[in-house]
């Protein structure tokens, strides 16, 4: 007699995704960008006097307080620390539009706002990463070390065509040629970190220790050294990511599909599926997402006006059974890893035997034993076994790849797994 054991599939009842969201201001005025600072969401709005003003909410977009303005009329990206605002003008803008200051400076009262970057180009983007200010300008990249007084061009970054995202320590360079280069000291020397997704990519983020990358293909998960996997269950065909925005292990993605319409998904489950929380973002087919925020619970879209979308529900989920007939290895999480990863395998009755003995070894590169983290016999079911790198049965390993095999009888499987320190 076979016997069958019953998983946990986790499913968004229909409620969940037919949410709808509300507008919560500016409908109808171009909005670029939207970010949070010193705890408020702020947004810059394009005014009618070739100025940008900008507003303020400190109760989740339900009233706006303007708290300044720049004499520049198309702003296109912000960045924030806890003392000062800059906003650039945006590259579409340059040679067409005056005053032609590239870069603003602004204090958090606002009472002084400084002309510190002036060329014949626009910006792209501009970031923050520590104390560190970048710019693409043109086809160039600058940076400044104290924030905007004086700038110095990026004279070793491998391309002009791209836009730099910051993870953490890194600074990665997304060419808009494919190729992606990773800097860990601030922009000074490059490597490449991969060439061999299908197309270019638009956006980057960290989810746990996964790097989640969206582009012309979708959504690619980075595995480790040598693997890249698309993870676009649930993704229309031909749907192009532009912007990742996560909240813990909840992930949402905006973009467009053929028909140029923008849409926003979401995935619950560490982008494993996707599914469209779009309904109610009354949006016009044509019209750009040009950014995402998360506060709290709450997701906000910068397009003409922003838009204001409570997620809490979606973890409010029901639990729907699947079954299995056969041992499963799965990948483990996180991955890269540093320094703990988690490994889940299935079990299932053999025969008439549902307590069968297990082994789950791991091993490195060269075929030498590091860890068993499992040897006896198990009943029948689901399991999660945590390893640990730097734990007091394993020496203190080196970065590389490694592999865990689950063994039962004539049964193995083998994956491999990266610590990355």
């Amino acid at each position: 007699m076979n016997f069958k054991i019953s998983l946990l599939l986790t499913v968004l009842s229909p409620s969940v995704l037919f949410s709808q969201w509300t507008n919560v201001g500016f409908q109808n005025f171009y909005t670029p960008v939207i970010k949070e600072w010193n705890g408020n969401v702020i947004a810059p709005i394009r005014g009618a006097d070739s100025k940008t003003y900008f507003y303020s909410s400190s109760n989740y977009g339900e009233s706006w307080d303007s708290v300044g303005y720049v004499p520049a009329s198309w702003i296109d990206d912000i960045a924030v620390n806890d003392d000062y605002l800059f906003s650039s003008l945006s590259w579409t803008c340059a040679g067409f539009c005056l005053p032609m200051p590239c870069i603003f400076r602004t204090d958090k009262n606002w009472i002084k706002s400084d002309t510190i970057y002036v060329k014949g180009f626009g910006v792209s983007n501009i970031f923050l990463h520590g104390t560190e200010l970048f710019a693409n300008i043109g086809n160039s990249y600058i940076h400044s070390t104290d924030f905007g007084n004086n700038w110095q061009t990026l004279t070793t970054i491998p391309a002009s065509n791209g836009e730099l995202h910051v993870i953490d320590s890194l600074i990665f360079l997304l060419t808009h040629t494919n190729p992606i280069f990773v800097s860990y000291d601030n922009g000074y020397n490059w490597e490449l970190f991969n060439n061999s997704l299908p197309s270019y990519s638009n956006c980057v983020i960290k989810v746990d220790s996964i790097l989640l990358f969206g582009g012309v293909y979708g959504i690619a998960r980075f595995n480790n050294n040598l693997e890249w996997e698309l993870m676009n269950v649930g993704i229309p065909d031909r749907f192009r990511v532009e912007i990742l925005a996560n909240s813990g292990n909840l992930i949402f993605a905006s973009g467009m599909d053929t028909t140029f319409a923008h849409k926003i998904l979401c995935s619950t489950n560490f982008g494993e599926s996707w599914f469209s929380i779009s309904k109610g973002l009354n949006i016009e087919p044509m019209d750009w997402i040009h950014s995402l925020l998360i506060q709290d619970h709450y997701l906000f879209v910068a397009a003409s006006g922003i838009w204001r979308y409570d997620f809490s529900s979606l973890v409010d989920v029901e639990e729907k059974p699947i079954s299995t007939s056969s041992f499963s290895l799965y990948q483990n999480y996180p991955n890269p890893f540093n320094p703990s990863t988690k490994i889940k395998y299935t079990v299932p009755c053999v025969g008439a035997r549902c307590i069968v003995p297990v082994q789950l070894k791991v091993y490195d590169v060269l075929g030498n034993e590091i860890a068993t983290l499992v040897n006896e016999y198990k009943p029948a079911g689901s399991y999660e076994v945590e390893f640990m790198s730097n734990s007091s049965k394993v020496e203190n390993l080196p970065s590389g790849v490694y592999f865990y095999q689950l063994t039962e009888g004539s049964f193995i499987q083998t994956k491999k797994m990266l610590l990355l320190k």
